[in-house]
């Protein structure tokens, strides 16, 4: 229901929620963009909590019955250490621990979070920070899916002839650099299977679509216990 003072929200439930409406305001970002940074720090110094989780699991529940006015300031952008395939691994570790990526607003300051945050510097080999990670989960899961990859004839092979060329190209004592296995596959199979001109768009800077073949490839036979990425680029047969 409107009038002319705008939107109806309903009557905050007390003293505490008016207190941290009003910093939140003067915060004037979304509520998702704010866990790990330093306007929530901010907040939380404005309402003197020290709960951070509590706080952000209010301020959504203020959200969802409608008692937060629309935030006026966009997120920060930051750089992300992830690629594509590193992203879903992190939605696949959410639905892991959450059983649903829907559920992702439970994760802030959580213990599962920090599951999690272990988990993606395992993955990329590098310290990442709690923001990147949850600006990686909470972002990618705002798109709903992905955009589809340009389909090139290597795309036919993932599951057959590449994985058997990574099977005898990887070795179990060398740890073998990603660029050199993106090389022999595509000295391998040629340009007219990897169409080393054809982009991924799922990268920001140009990525051939055939790269990103070769790493769902690898990360398919990790996942079947076959390679293991002992550091980031690197990757070698399981012994």
């Amino acid at each position: 229901m409107n009038d002319s003072r705008g939107p109806f929200r309903p009557a905050l439930q007390s003293e505490d929620d008016a207190q941290l409406v009003t910093a939140y305001v003067a915060v004037g970002m979304p509520v998702d963009a704010l866990p790990y940074t330093p306007e929530f720090d901010h907040l939380m110094q404005m309402v003197g909590r020290s709960d951070k989780r509590a706080v952000f699991q209010r301020l959504l529940l203020l959200r969802k019955s409608g008692q937060l006015p629309h935030a006026v300031r966009k997120p920060t952008p930051i750089e992300s250490p992830f690629n594509e395939i590193e992203i879903e691994s992190l939605h696949a570790a959410v639905a892991d621990v959450l059983g649903s990526t829907g559920l992702r607003d439970r994760l802030p300051y959580s213990p599962e979070f920090d599951r999690i945050l272990t988990q993606a510097q395992s993955l990329i080999g590098v310290e990442a920070t709690p923001l990147q990670v949850w600006r990686a989960i909470s972002t990618r899961a705002r798109w709903g899916g992905t955009i589809a990859c340009p389909p090139i004839p290597l795309a036919l092979k993932r599951r057959s002839e590449l994985r058997d060329e990574l099977d005898k190209y990887l070795s179990h004592d060398v740890e073998t650099p990603l660029e050199a296995i993106y090389n022999h596959v595509l000295a391998t199979f040629g340009p007219s299977d990897c169409q080393p001109d054809v982009l991924c768009p799922h990268y920001s800077a140009p990525h051939p679509e055939y790269r990103h073949l070769v790493r769902h490839a690898l990360r398919d036979g990790k996942d079947d216990g076959r390679y293991e990425n002992p550091r980031r680029g690197y990757w070698k047969l399981v012994k």
